[in-house]
């Protein structure tokens, strides 16, 4: 299996502004990386304990500390960018996220917190079923709190409460 590691983590300002080519057709697995001091983070630490906001994989990035708080997989790398960025919730489950913990519906305010983000990503030569098996691996080994589904390391009561907010955030 052919695995392309991107030479760096880039801005989505960049791969936004297309300054950064943005990820091929193929199949990826990506990560996101939010800002410290971002609302997201702020929340994220506000319902985490020290010991679990720890387990976090972070990095300095253009002299900000930013952390990898969600993974996910794509059969095609560049439609899957495009989904988290475009402006429709359903498009995203990163985005629905994303809304519920800033409890709005207002899809510009999401996208002005991803715009904030690096995004990583791996290229693979893969079919869609051991893709998702990789995710799955890559998520039983990381910490990625907004990351729900099948991700035994978060804890309930963090879990709960994403839930709920998305709950929420539908019956608005």
């Amino acid at each position: 299996m052919k695995n392309q590691m991107s030479d760096k983590i880039h801005s989505v300002k960049d791969l936004m502004g297309k300054t950064i080519e943005l990820p091929h057709r193929a199949p990826i697995l990506y990560r996101w990386w939010f800002r410290e001091g971002s609302k997201i983070v702020k929340i994220v630490r506000e319902h985490l304990s020290e010991i679990e906001f720890q387990d976090i994989k972070s990095q300095k990035l253009e002299d900000s500390t930013y952390y990898a708080l969600y993974f996910g997989e794509g059969i095609n790398g560049r439609r899957r960018f495009k989904n988290h960025m475009k402006p429709q919730m359903r498009t995203s489950t990163l985005r629905r996220t994303i809304a519920a913990l800033l409890q709005t519906t207002d899809e510009d305010r999401v996208t002005q917190e991803l715009q904030q983000c690096y995004y990583e990503w791996w290229e693979y030569d893969c079919d869609k079923r051991t893709l998702e098996e990789m995710e799955l691996e890559w998520i039983k080994s990381g910490y990625y709190p907004l990351n729900l589904k099948d991700n035994n390391k978060i804890s309930e009561e963090w879990k709960n409460h994403l839930q709920n907010k998305r709950k929420q955030l539908v019956s608005k």
